[in-house]
């Protein structure tokens, strides 16, 4: 069964709030050094998802993470990480780890992460090999899977 990774961010940051009204694990911080760090991670995430979001819509690419790939991008974004989208998801939860400086929040960045890595991204790198292998095969031992 695949995992839907915009499922897993939801699920995630969903939690994590859970966990922190529930059982609260936040650290007293001030307010400016909380939302600093915070509008910085979430612009850097805006800035790389639609950055990655208009490279695959300039070539028409398939961006359904379970489906066949349509079309092999490897410019943009794609060019420094063959995940710039998932990077951008956990810089995403990773705004508010630094908003509410939550051990929760903390703690599901590296599980969104690890889910990413151990599920999400092994799946789709198949699909990328079985569709495209010679290109997949320069693509995967040049560019790094995260950064």
């Amino acid at each position: 069964m695949q995992i839907h990774p915009g499922v897993t961010l939801l699920a995630a940051i969903g939690i994590a709030a859970l966990l922190e009204e529930r059982f609260s694990a936040s650290i007293e911080v001030p307010l400016l050094l909380r939302i600093i760090p915070a509008a910085v991670t979430f612009l850097a995430a805006a800035v790389l998802l639609f950055w990655a979001i208009a490279t695959m819509l300039r070539f028409n690419a398939q961006m359904e993470p379970n489906r066949e790939p349509s079309t092999f991008v490897t410019t943009g974004p794609y060019h420094f990480s063959r995940n710039p989208m998932y990077v951008a998801n956990v810089l995403f939860i990773l705004g508010f780890a630094w908003l509410t400086w939550s051990v929760w929040f903390v703690l599901l960045t590296v599980i969104q992460a690890t889910l990413l890595h151990v599920r999400v991204i092994p799946a789709e790198e198949r699909l990328l090999k079985r569709a495209f292998p010679e290109e997949a095969a320069v693509w995967f031992s040049r560019t790094r899977r995260w950064l």
